[in-house]
């Protein structure tokens, strides 16, 4: 998706138009339709990152556009509005997967904003997972796809499309029958003339290609009878019909062609003792992500709460990527003053500074070849976000009081507890730093999520202290009830730290039980109540932890969450909407 998705506003009347777009401006590049027809218009002219479209309107109603829009792109983000009881309609499109919310008007302009920007981060992130796929799918250089068009100018496009893909062979229809055997090819893209009568029979040969191989059929001048003859000849996996957009045509064929087998790969974080453990599907999820993501080398943002294992996700992406064998290096951002993370980062040059008697590398240098993990990236100041962001979009550096450039190929992971977006609205972090960061995003869910998980890894946890401490001891099962009962706002380094407690205070081969748990428990200040920071962000983030607790307590009901916390339901809603809790966020 580009930084400032499309979005597209449909309604017969332009007053309710108008009202939607000043709604919806702030968070992309809004177009405006009259009518469903005009709509499929704007929609055939490129992606789409979400449409907001009334359901009644004379002529193509909101449901009948949405049927026409998942067939062109299944992943474009769909709001239904509507003043009237269509019942029937909606559920019968909810059913058929047409729209992702219905709101019913007139709707809040607090609502409309919260759906819609949920809406374009899962845009943003399927249409990521595609392009990962068509990466990682273009990794084996020996997959050929054939290109196949009457004329010597559209095989050339067609080479040009596909060429970062695999490897092409250009072949004319006419020669089909010459070609060496058809077995080597991955894939076809033919072009199919519908003036030609006999263009179909010249391409009957791609009949060959060994089961589980894909034709992608591109039809010129189409007619209905000649599709239907071309795919009970020919099978294709796809048709398109000109004018097929390069991106397009990139993504059918990346997406039939041979992926690379993850169990190929390292198994995620193998080189590590500690690595990523848990069985929860929050953490299955997590290694998904990352088996995905670590044959490339775009920028990760990683979110999550204090001590849920951001840096082991990091460290688990590095050590199953092709840079595993490079230096992975970690900075912590917010625990150094600007001037020092400056650099630690950048290097000097002798006599930058006082104390600078000699040339330093920055983390940037060391890391070359492999990864470096900017730890509490949100932390870091206006001054080296702009740096930050050059070494990103132009990779080099300058160390500090030189004017030499140096080129690194370093692959960055970044990780935070904050809400950046939140931060971007208040103008505290870069807008075009976070595009550039959070290409891919893992969110690392807490410990109170995976409940599952935690006699897991306490196990673990005292198996690996066992090795060092001669008093070996058995976890009971009241002692395993008791550390689920828990809700853990430290998270895993919390639990770790309970167990390593509740085993320096057991005699050797004893059983623990609730009671070695007694005083762990007990605090003096809210567990929500952060170390440091201003007031303002220490009390957002009791707020945040606050209501994050009880829309998990409720499952998500607003009504009761905000009975629970004395509020009444627009002021709920409008506090998640200024702490970044609006839509799914809070999940």
């Amino acid at each position: 998706m580009a930084d400032s998705p499309r979005i597209l506003v449909v309604d017969d009347e332009e007053r309710s138009v108008e009202l939607l777009v000043r709604t919806l401006r702030g968070l992309g590049s809004v177009e405006t339709a009259l009518s469903g027809e005009h709509a499929w218009e704007l929609a055939q002219q490129g992606p789409l990152g979400l449409v907001v479209a009334d359901q009644r309107m004379p002529g193509m109603s909101g449901v009948d556009l949405f049927a026409r829009i998942t067939d062109l792109d299944e992943h474009t983000g769909r709001i239904l509005l509507t003043g009237y009881a269509d019942i029937a309609a909606t559920i019968d499109a909810i059913n058929r997967g047409r729209i992702h919310a219905y709101l019913a008007k007139p709707c809040s302009p607090e609502e409309l904003q919260a759906t819609a920007r949920a809406l374009l981060k899962r845009v943003h992130l399927e249409h990521e997972k595609d392009r990962l796929l068509v990466e990682l799918r273009a990794k084996n250089r020996e997959v050929e796809v054939l290109a196949v068009a009457p004329s010597a100018s559209e095989r050339r496009l067609l080479a040009a499309a596909l060429e970062t893909l695999a490897r092409v062979r250009c072949v004319e229809p006419s020669g089909l029958a010459k070609q060496a055997p058809l077995a080597n090819a991955a894939a076809a893209v033919a072009i199919l003339d519908g003036t030609d009568p006999r263009a179909l029979e010249a391409l009957l040969p791609l009949r060959e290609l060994p089961a589980g191989r894909a034709v992608i059929l591109i039809v010129r001048d189409p007619l209905e009878e000649l599709i239907e003859e071309a795919i009970r000849s020919l099978g294709p996996q796809q048709v398109l019909t000109e004018p097929v957009p390069v991106a397009a045509l990139r993504l059918a064929v990346g997406r039939v062609l041979p992926v690379v087998d993850p169990r190929k790969l390292p198994a995620v974080g193998q080189r590590r003792k500690a690595a990523l453990l848990g069985v929860s599907e929050g953490i299955r999820g997590v290694l998904d992500q990352i088996r995905l993501v670590a044959p490339s080398r775009i920028p990760i943002l990683i979110l999550g709460e204090t001590g849920t294992g951001k840096e082991l996700v990091a460290r688990a992406i590095h050590e199953s990527s092709p840079r595993a064998s490079g230096p992975f290096v970690a900075v912590n951002c917010g625990a150094l003053p600007e001037t020092l993370l400056e650099s630690e980062l950048f290097g000097h040059a002798r006599g930058a500074f006082t104390g600078a008697d000699r040339d330093k590398k920055g983390l940037f240098e060391v890391a070359h070849g492999g990864t470096l993990f900017l730890d509490e990236v949100g932390d870091m100041s206006s001054a080296l976000q702009a740096r930050l962001l050059r070494v990103i979009e132009e990779g080099e550096v300058r160390r500090v009081g030189s004017t030499t450039v140096i080129y690194v190929d370093v692959r960055i992971v970044s990780a935070t507890h904050r809400d950046l977006e939140g931060r971007v609205e208040r103008e505290t972090f870069r807008q075009d730093l976070l595009y550039r960061l959070n290409t891919m995003t893992i969110r690392v869910p807490p410990l109170r999520n995976r409940r599952v998980d935690i006699p897991f890894l306490a196990k673990h946890f005292a198996e690996e202290l066992a090795a060092s401490s001669p008093a070996r001891v058995v976890l009971g099962e009241d002692f395993l009830d008791a550390l689920e009962r828990h809700d853990y706002p430290g998270n895993v380094r919390e639990l770790r730290n309970r167990v390593e407690r509740a085993i320096a205070l057991a005699q050797p081969g004893e059983t623990l039980g609730a009671r070695h748990l007694a005083g762990v428990a007990g605090k003096t200040m809210p567990m929500w109540l952060p170390a440091s920071g201003t007031l303002r962000d220490r009390v957002e983030r009791v707020e945040i932890e606050a209501i994050r607790d009880a829309l998990v307590r409720f499952d998500g009901n607003r009504t009761r969450v905000a009975e629970a916390l004395g509020l009444s339901r627009t002021g709920l809603r409008e506090k998640m909407r200024r702490l970044g809790l609006a839509g799914d966020a809070w999940r």
